[in-house]
Order: C-alpha cells, then structure tokens, then sequence
C-alpha cells in the first residue's frame, strides 16, 4: 500500500502506511505525518457516534486537518484525516459517555505506540529482506535518540488534555480559566493580549471578537430580563470546547518559552 499526504500546501509524504488500531470492534485508522500521529476522520466519528464527518471537518482549522490519499486495489482512496488537537476538539464536544474512555485509549495506548515505533514501515515490493533489516535498524535507532525528548515534551501536554478532557460545551471564560490552572484576572488578560476578548469604550463587559466566533472558539450567551416593563439585554462570553483545545496550546506555549 502507497501513501501520500495531501494538504492545502506543499505535499508532505506520511511516514509509512495507515496503522490499524482497534477500539473495541471498531477499527480506528492512524498515519504519522512529519513524525505527528494523525487519524482517520470516519473512523474517529463512527467511535463517537457522529453522523456527518463532513460536518465535523468544518469545524476544525485548516491545520487541524488534511487529505490521505491511499493506492488500494479498488483505487486510489481519499480520506480526511485530523491530528491530535482536532481529534481532542470532536471528542470535548461528544455526548457520549464512551467519548472519555476513547480519549484516554488514545493518549495512554495509541499515541505511545505510534511514538515508540516512531517510523512505522511497510515494505516495499523492490526491497530485498536485508534492506528491510537495515532501514528498521536505522528507524529503531532514530526513535531511541528522540524517545527522551519525546517524553519531556508529552508530559506537559498530556497533563493539559486531562484537565480539559472533563470539559462538555461551552462554558464562561472564568470556568475555562480554571480549568486552564489560570485565575480569572490571569486567563481574561490573557485572551485580551491575544486578540479573543475585547471590552467598548466605556463598557464594562467582555466580548469576544467576531473571527474567534466565526471560527468557533467563542460564543455569546444572550439574556434578557424584564423589569417593570424595562427590558434588559446581557451578553456573556462563552469559551467553547475548540476554543478551550486552543487555549490551552497557547498556555503550553507561553510555559515553554518562559
């Protein structure tokens, strides 16, 4: 099987072929795409029981998701396929119970193997079996020089994901911040230095700025309340799960070049 990677951009060839992997009785599809797990968008969304994975594609970023083109007897075969922070965002926004017990397979299971193996190979038809050897032998090697560096740059990033993975919908801007481990003074500075929050002239509340909730990392609660006749419109800022995934990218960033 030949595999290629296609995206908006320059072509990057994946490293290797698809590796299956089984949740359950489900299979669940994974390629590496510049030594990254990356996995197919169907197999993840009949896993969390989402019918239209088209729909699902659109709500995550261009680099959140690319194209697999896969030569299989039938013919070439397209397939959408997303990485790790998509993955995470369609998992935050399931309802379904199982959705955690699959998030956790993931990181304890599937990531550490694709990461153990690191150049995870199918052979060629042209190569002989002593060319096999040799090109495993240098993948093994390759994958023992990155594995300590791989380790300290996981922890930080798995500890991340457990604190939002209990995260379900949209939720106030404080209540993202503690997931975060950020106070509320420290998160809402945060995503005004960044561009996601803003306040009028004069105003008093925040809103989010009309790109993060058109690319849906923010949303606005509208309340209205009547007094003695009096009509009274309040908007709240809300935090959606994608807009969490990404926040805690940025913190994890800030950490790492402190």
């Amino acid at each position: 099987m030949s595999l290629a990677v296609v995206s908006t951009g320059q072509a990057e060839p994946a490293a290797g072929g698809l590796m299956p992997f089984s949740f359950g009785d489900r299979p669940v599809r994974a390629v590496t795409r510049g030594g990254a797990p990356w996995f197919v968008l169907a197999d993840v969304c009949r896993v969390l029981e989402i019918a239209n994975s088209r729909h699902a594609a659109t709500r995550l970023d261009d680099d959140e998701k690319g194209v697999v083109s896969s030569d299989t007897p039938g013919g070439d075969q397209e397939m959408t396929i997303i990485n790790e922070s998509g993955l995470y965002s369609l998992v935050l926004t399931s309802r379904k119970p199982e959705a955690k017990v699959f998030k956790r397979w993931i990181t304890s299971e599937v990531i550490p193997a694709i990461r153990r193996t690191g150049g995870y190979m199918v052979a060629r038809p042209e190569e002989t079996r002593e060319q096999i050897l040799a090109r495993a032998v240098l993948v093994a090697q390759e994958t023992i020089n990155r594995s300590d560096a791989q380790i300290a740059e996981m922890a930080p990033k798995v500890e991340a994901l457990e604190r939002i993975a209990g995260a379900a919908g949209a939720m106030s801007v404080t209540d993202a911040g503690k997931i975060l481990g950020m106070g509320q003074e420290a998160i809402f500075a945060l995503m005004q230095r960044h561009g996601w929050l803003f306040k009028r002239a004069h105003g008093q509340t925040w809103l989010g700025y009309q790109d993060k909730v058109t690319s849906g990392h923010l949303d606005h609660r509208v309340t209205i309340t009547t007094k003695e006749e009096r009509e009274t419109v309040r908007r709240q800022v809300l935090v959606t799960a994608k807009g969490l995934t990404a926040l805690a990218a940025l913190v994890q960033r800030k950490a790492r070049a402190a």
